[in-house]
């Protein structure tokens, strides 16, 4: 591996340590390849505005949020 593709890499990894915190340390990011961190990173960005609204609730408003979309969901796929 080059030294900018290590770099690059490092400044993943770092970005991506939220993430790591977020989901409960359940995200193994070392073993992915470069490319993997970049769409992984790609994708977060796009559910910014997402974080932003639901950091303006509580741990009970988030949980009762997301029983309604699991239940809008399992109408809408008649799971």
């Amino acid at each position: 591996m080059s030294k900018t593709m290590d770099g690059k890499r490092k400044e993943l990894l770092e970005k991506l340590e939220g993430f790591r915190k977020a989901s409960g340390n359940k995200v193994t990011l070392e073993k992915m390849s470069t490319e993997q961190l970049e769409n992984l990173a790609k994708a977060l960005t796009h559910t910014e505005p997402i974080r932003r609204f639901l950091s303006q609730f509580d741990e009970k408003q988030r949980q009762k949020l997301f029983q309604i979309g699991q239940q809008v969901l399992f109408r809408h796929f008649k799971m």
